[in-house]
């Protein structure tokens, strides 16, 4: 069974306070006092800072020259990781 919506109708001069919209500016600004891109950035470098504090750790466990080089071949990948993602963040297209 069809139900009609019961529509109301407001005066004149008057706003209707049930409907909200949220506008969501670009840069918003946290309490701490940075932005959301100073927020990711830090993020991102951070979680990279520890996989490669990681990465030396157990390149630094194995004495095989090969396996070292493996994962000093990871280290610099996860630095240039790193570079390219902050890149992405701050890009201005």
């Amino acid at each position: 069974m069809a139900t009609k919506k019961q529509v109301n109708e407001i005066p004149e001069g008057f706003t209707d306070t049930t409907k909200t919209e949220v506008v969501v500016e670009a840069a918003q600004v946290s309490p701490n006092g940075e932005s959301d891109e100073e927020r990711r950035v830090r993020f991102l470098s951070d979680q990279c800072n520890a996989a490669v504090s990681h990465l030396r750790i157990l390149r630094d466990a194995y004495h095989d020259s090969a396996v070292q080089r493996m994962f000093d071949t990871a280290i610099d990948h996860t630095i240039t990781a790193q570079m390219w993602a902050v890149r992405a963040v701050k890009h201005r297209g």
